[in-house]
Order: C-alpha cells, then structure tokens, then sequence
C-alpha cells in the first residue's frame, strides 16, 4: 500500500513539473505580449495628450526630434526589430531612407497613432506566437563592425530599452508645454 502511494505521489510530482516545464518554455514570450500591451496603453495615452496643435513640437535645438517624430521613429524601430526577430531579408540603406521620409513627413496626430498602434499589434502577435527557444535564435547584424550575432532575446530587450527612451524624451515635451503626463502604466 505504502508503494502505491509513494508512486501516486511521484506520478503527480512529475506531471506538475512537466506542466511547468511546458509553461516555462513560452514565459519570456507571454511576459513580453503582457509588457508589449501594457506599452501600447501607456505610449498611446501620452501621444494623445499633445494637442494637435503641438505635435510637431520641439525644443529649441535643432538636432533634436519633434513630438511627432519621436513616435513615428517608435513605429520605425518596432518595423525595424521584427524585420530582424522574423529573419527578414532587407536593404539597410533603402530601409534608413524610407524611415527617415515617413519621420519627417508632417502627417496628422491620429495617422501617427493609428500607425504607431497598429506596429504594436504586429510586435504583440509576434510575441504570442514565439517561444523562448525562438528567442534563443540569433540574427547576424552584417553592417556593424566585427559582424556581431545577437539572440532575439537580446533584440527584445533592446525594441524595450529604445521604446523607453523615446518615450522619456517626449514626456519632457509634454512637461516643457505645461502638460502633465498620465501616470506611468509598468504592466
């Protein structure tokens, strides 16, 4: 009776850790869906609070992006990283072009949004459908010195890293207008 027992309980023991181990292989992956969303949410609310009159908005300086440009460079680069994350084939110089036109073409607050928001969705979609072992593959950055291979991983961290930091610079623009930024949403 004793042995019958025992081997319940390892039979329920290994079937809980192999659950586990299925719920761990995609973790990265649905931490990121969960970040990713939490970020479209949080970066669509401080674009929407520029008036429109004020979305080409810039400081004084003139190597600096306006408000609008930092949101169209946002779309840009998450285009840019799922090009690499899907192992996506592209001319680097065509691709630098056709980013720098859309940034600096004036188009309405509410196309950059919708189009900032759809680039969310694609990202988004991305993630659900990725695994961590997805996420171990690399992309060979055949333009940079030394042609360094990075993990997908390390592009996830960094379509984060470089998310955030536009985002920091236009809520100094909105403060710099006398606009108070909605509360900051981490997930």
């Amino acid at each position: 009776m004793m042995k019958k027992i025992i081997l319940l309980i390892v039979a329920i023991l290994s079937t809980n850790i192999s659950v586990n181990a299925q719920e761990e292989t995609k973790s990265i992956a649905d931490d990121m869906v969960i970040l990713m969303t939490s970020m479209k949410d949080y970066t669509l609310a401080l674009a929407k609070q520029m008036p429109s009159k004020k979305f080409e908005y810039k400081p004084e300086a003139n190597d600096v992006r306006t408000f609008a440009e930092h949101y169209k460079h946002m779309k840009n680069f998450m285009g840019f990283q799922l090009l690499l994350l899907n192992n996506k084939q592209f001319d680097l110089q065509s691709l630098i072009t056709k980013n720098k036109t859309y940034e600096k073409t004036v188009i309405s607050k509410e196309n950059v949004i919708k189009d900032l928001s759809a680039k969310f969705d694609e990202v988004i979609s991305f993630y659900k459908t990725t695994n961590n072992k997805s996420l171990s593959k690399t992309f060979q950055f055949i333009w940079e010195p030394n042609k360094p291979k990075r993990s997908h991983l390390l592009i996830t961290m960094a379509l984060r890293d470089h998310m955030s930091h536009h985002r920091a610079q236009s809520i100094i623009y909105l403060r710099e207008n006398g606009i108070k930024p909605v509360q900051y949403k981490r997930y």
